[in-house]
């Protein structure tokens, strides 16, 4: 392990070198000729700045538009940006969630788990989606809920019982393909007293 480490070091400091000669060698350059810009045969050629008075630069300022006549003013409101921003990140997160709800609902064998912003969690199958609010049937012959979208942080799909139990056949099966692996490290891990 220590030998490949010290294998890439060494790459990554001949790397170094090797960028770094090229700005060297561009540096000696530079000196050699006098520094002067390119295209540039003699100092004379080199175009002088033009400095005339030696002061501090200001910036200039956009300039202030002309007041309007009296007769021509119009009534301008305040404009709350942060709260418009937090009305279009609303809306974009309900169309988001009702496009969700609507390919959860077409899909009648799975069921989803409800994250709401006061951070509690229901689950439920869904049973209409409409401009504002969805419904869902929390369990069978149980009532039916209503959820407005801005109470919701996210939906998240529910497994089938199928589903879980795939899963659980997998990993069982390969916990016992890998046995052979594992089980002599775990023994011999148990075997040293190590804590």
């Amino acid at each position: 392990m220590y030998r490949e480490f010290g294998f890439f070091l060494a790459l990554v400091l001949i790397a170094i070198l090797i960028a770094a000669l090229p700005i060297a060698s561009a540096a000696e350059q530079s000196t050699e000729s006098g520094s002067l810009p390119l295209g540039a045969a003699s100092i004379d050629d080199v175009p002088l700045l033009p400095l005339d008075s030696i002061r501090d630069l200001v910036p200039l300022y956009p300039a202030v538009p002309k007041q309007a006549s009296p007769s021509q003013s119009y009534p301008t409101l305040p404009c709350n940006c942060e709260q418009l921003q937090r009305n279009r990140v609303r809306v974009r997160q309900s169309q988001q969630l009702r496009e969700s709800l609507l390919l959860l609902q077409a899909d009648k064998k799975h069921g989803i788990r409800i994250y709401m912003l006061d951070r509690s969690q229901k689950k439920g199958r869904v049973i209409s989606v409409g401009e504002d609010s969805f419904t869902v049937m929390v369990a069978k012959g149980k009532s039916e809920i209503t959820i407005p979208y801005k109470d919701v942080s996210w939906v998240a799909k529910e497994p089938t019982g199928g589903e879980k139990f795939g899963r659980g056949l997998g990993l069982g099966i390969a916990l016992v393909v890998l046995a052979p692996f594992w089980l002599p490290l775990m023994l011999l891990w148990a075997a040293s007293g190590a804590d």
